[in-house]
């Protein structure tokens, strides 16, 4: 995992550079974890005593999930089902993701998101 592009509700581009892994494995299972690199390091070196804008930042350039993965080919996307989450409001649902494979390059495409703007 390389980048993710972000178009806003205002129709602002945002480009994240990210380092993580998406792992699809044959059994069904999947699990995603992305970040933004050069997040702050926490003060005092635990991540229980955080400040509330170490925490707001840590949390914002980070997601991660994991669950089960169905794949449409007819319809060219492939459906995370949420098992666990860093976002609680997406355990339990369904997360719909166009795909287009070029070569060993997947690209995934969602319908819109939010992130913090940087």
């Amino acid at each position: 995992m390389t980048s993710i592009h972000y178009d806003g509700a205002d129709g602002e581009k945002q480009d994240y550079a990210v380092q993580g892994m998406l792992i699809y494995l044959p059994n069904g299972d999947m699990s995603v974890v992305w970040m933004c690199p050069g997040r702050r390091k926490f003060a005092s070196n635990d991540k229980l005593r955080g400040t509330p804008e170490e925490l707001q930042e840590a949390v914002s350039y980070f997601d991660a999930y994991c669950g089960t993965y169905t794949v449409d080919e007819e319809r060219a996307c492939v459906t995370h089902h949420v098992a666990a989450s860093l976002f609680p409001n997406h355990e339990g649902a369904d997360q719909v993701r166009h795909y287009r494979l070029s070569g060993d390059e997947l690209t995934l495409i969602t319908d819109p998101l939010y992130f913090a703007q940087k």
